[in-house]
């Protein structure tokens, strides 16, 4: 059995439904220091899981972001295109949800590169910048 971890996260794969459930009963008696928070739990295989914020689908052998994960990048992007200055959080945020995307969007990080450049070139600081305003450059919203 695979098993992939992220933090607090895991997920397994296994050949067939019986190999996933026996192996997940192997590994819940192997790490009995963990808490598995049931109610966010399956122990019963599925084709189509979600793990953070992407859809993995091992039917279609396709990965793809959640519906939530995409309305939410979008209105980052849309309120970067709508308003004329926004603060340097804002601005990290987007790059944080454009980042976390990448795996799953072909070519992603390129559309995030002039955005980096720009806070770059605005040497911010999150810790001491979170509220600055900031500009976002007609280059830069072309891109996004």
């Amino acid at each position: 059995m695979r098993v992939f971890f992220y933090l607090d996260d895991l997920i397994g794969m296994a050949r067939s439904r019986e190999w996933a459930m026996f192996h997940t009963a192997q590994l819940i008696l192997h790490v009995t220091k963990v808490l598995i928070n049931w109610k966010k739990s399956s122990p019963i295989p599925h084709q189509q899981v979600e793990y953070l914020g992407v859809m993995l689908d091992a039917g279609r052998l396709r990965a793809t972001l959640t519906e939530s994960r995409q309305a939410s990048l979008l209105r980052a992007v849309c309120r970067l295109r709508q308003e004329a200055t926004v603060t340097a959080l804002t601005i990290m945020q987007t790059l944080g949800l454009m980042t976390a995307a990448h795996p799953v969007v072909p070519l992603g990080l390129l559309h995030a590169r002039r955005m980096q450049r720009r806070c770059i070139g605005l040497r911010l600081n999150l810790k001491r910048h979170k509220r600055r305003l900031a500009t976002i450059p007609p280059s830069v919203e072309s891109n996004l």
